[in-house]
């Protein structure tokens, strides 16, 4: 429907231990099987695909968890068969964003703000989205609707690549950020 958001990419950094391996999954839909004409949606590849990642254990760590909640329900809602399997993924859901946005944890650095766009320069300054091509998520979001509408010129599996890298660095971020405040905790 008009103005409908349609998931397309996700990525996750799977951390099984604190100090161990990071694990990283990622998913990208196929823009030549996505378009407006033929009206092949990607969301069930990538539900599918989500619930293999994701398996059934262990949380889900998100900045602003309501975002991705939602989008969850709504696939629930077009895919009903999947529809428990969803839920108790949203059960899972554990939001770093309330972290910084409940004052649990600030410094001057932040310049008042909880977005993660100032939380993670402020705790690790080092971390940066400056070499990629494409560096936010309406950036992400527009150039794949472009590659799907036909309005795109650049290289695909350039660009395809690109996406990939935006979206995993926003996880990386995630994990950086998780990883500060573990350590800064005393655990």
């Amino acid at each position: 429907s008009p103005f409908q958001q349609i998931p397309f990419q996700y990525s996750l950094h799977v951390v099984y231990e604190p100090n161990g391996i990071v694990e990283h999954k990622e998913f990208l839909a196929d823009p030549s099987h996505f378009n407006v004409k033929s009206a092949i949606d990607p969301r069930l590849k990538l539900l599918e695909q989500m619930q293999i990642d994701l398996s059934k254990l262990g949380s889900i760590v998100a900045y602003n968890a309501t975002f991705e909640k939602n989008v969850l329900r709504g696939l629930s809602l077009t895919y009903p068969k999947h529809y428990d399997w969803i839920n108790s993924a949203i059960s899972r859901f554990v939001d770093l964003y309330e972290v910084f946005r409940k004052g649990w944890y600030y410094t001057p650095k932040m310049g008042c703000s909880a977005s993660i766009k100032s939380v993670l320069p402020a705790l690790a300054p080092e971390f940066s989205y400056n070499d990629l091509a494409i560096s936010n998520g309406g950036d992400a979001s527009n150039t794949f609707m472009g590659m799907i509408d036909g309005s795109f010129t650049g290289d695909v599996e350039v660009t395809r690549t690109q996406l990939l890298d935006y979206c995993e660095r926003d996880t990386l971020g995630m994990v950086i950020i998780w990883q500060k405040l573990y350590a800064e905790s005393g655990f």
